[in-house]
């Protein structure tokens, strides 16, 4: 009998809370303990300490990225069935392009009859703690790939040698006519 009464009383409390108004309340309290919970982890968040110097980017050669493109695609290319090793060379035909973020001001001047504009064009920058100022770099346009060479064991196979230029093309997105695969010398 008491284990009937038990959950004769847990059904109409669990009726009550659930019932009219009361379940309008318990929606509101549980949004208001989301919104504290909320609210309260961003004061648990990792702190960081402000420094003196200012955050400085890995500055990336156009020689450094050509590299490691180079080891890179050696390493695929060196997996390719019947490449055998694999020395690549890559050439580039610039540097490394930063673009800054620019605030563009636009005057417009008319008298009547005639109307003028002009656009003053200035470099958006962040001002640190030391009055330093760096400006806000938005993208880094990459050098366009003029050509690859690669040499391997297992050019002297049309079949290696067009899955080699079809990798390559893939990889870099360079026209097959810019990719020249050739037989590595014998030692």
């Amino acid at each position: 009998m008491e284990n009937e009464d038990i959950k004769e009383e847990t059904k109409l409390t669990a009726k009550s809370i659930f019932s009219g108004n009361n379940l309008k309340n318990l929606i509101i309290f549980a949004g208001i303990l989301g919104i504290a919970l909320i609210f309260l982890s961003s004061f648990m968040g990792k702190k960081t300490e402000e420094t003196d110097t200012p955050v400085s980017e890995t500055k990336i050669t156009a020689d450094d990225y050509a590299k490691k493109l180079e080891e890179d695609l050696s390493k695929i290319i060196s997996n390719i069935n019947g490449a055998g090793k694999t020395n690549i060379l890559i050439t580039i035909d610039r540097e490394i392009e930063s673009v800054y973020q620019t605030d563009i001001d636009t005057n417009n001047k008319s008298d009547g009859e005639n109307s003028q504009y002009s656009n003053k064009s200035s470099t958006v920058v962040i001002r640190g703690k030391n009055s330093t100022e760096e400006p806000i770099k938005v993208t880094e346009i990459m050098p366009k790939i003029k050509g690859v060479l690669v040499v391997c064991e297992g050019a002297d196979s049309a079949i290696v040698k067009q899955n080699i230029i079809d990798s390559v093309r893939t990889v870099l997105g360079v026209a097959s006519s810019r990719v020249s695969v050739q037989k590595s010398a014998s030692r």
